[in-house]
C-alpha cells in the first residue's frame, strides 16, 4: 500500500497491489451531492500508466464524502 503515491501526472491519494491486481483511490470531499470527480481524476491524470506493467488488472476507486453529512455519498470503480 502506498499513500500519496507519485504518478505519471501527480499524486494518487492510495494505491494498493493485492493478488495481481492494483486499486487506485481518489478521496475528495463535497459539499452535499456527489460531483463524480473523484474517480474522473484518475482517468484524466492517467494514473493507472505507473501500474499497468506491474499487475494484471488495474482499478480507479473514486470515493466522495459528503462535508455536510460526513458520510459517503458516492463510491465509482472502474477497471482502466
Amino acid at each position: 500500500m502506498a499513500v500519496k503515491d507519485a504518478s505519471v501526472n501527480g499524486k494518487v491519494d492510495m494505491a494498493i497491489q493485492y493478488n495481481h491486481k492494483t486499486f487506485i483511490f481518489e478521496f475528495k470531499v463535497v459539499k452535499e451531492q456527489a460531483t463524480g470527480k473523484a474517480l474522473q481524476q484518475i482517468i484524466d491524470n492517467n494514473c493507472a500508466e505507473k501500474y499497468r506493467h506491474q499487475t494484471a488488472e488495474v482499478w480507479g476507486i473514486g470515493v466522495e464524502f459528503s462535508k455536510t453529512d460526513q458520510q459517503i455519498v458516492a463510491f465509482e470503480t472502474q477497471q482502466l
